[in-house]
């Protein structure tokens, strides 16, 4: 209807909302967010949404990614 298109910059926040990083996180710390803050973002607001995504994601057998990109 409104025939718009949308080109997303960064929707997994360079890795931070894939729930590979941060607390809880399933990974060894190794990576790309391991090493640089790029994008630069509130680590503990982002912190506290992956949390909730994770629970999020448990819940109905999905990854944290696909529950990150579901907002997108």
């Amino acid at each position: 209807e409104e025939k718009l298109g949308l080109m997303v910059w960064s929707p997994m926040a360079g890795g931070l909302l894939s729930g590979k990083y941060g607390p809880g996180a399933p990974g060894n710390g190794e990576g790309r967010r391991a090493s640089f803050n790029f994008p630069p973002v509130n680590e503990d607001r982002a912190w506290a949404a992956v949390a909730v995504m994770r629970e999020i994601a448990e819940k109905h057998g999905a990854s944290v990614a696909t529950v990150a990109l579901g907002y997108v």
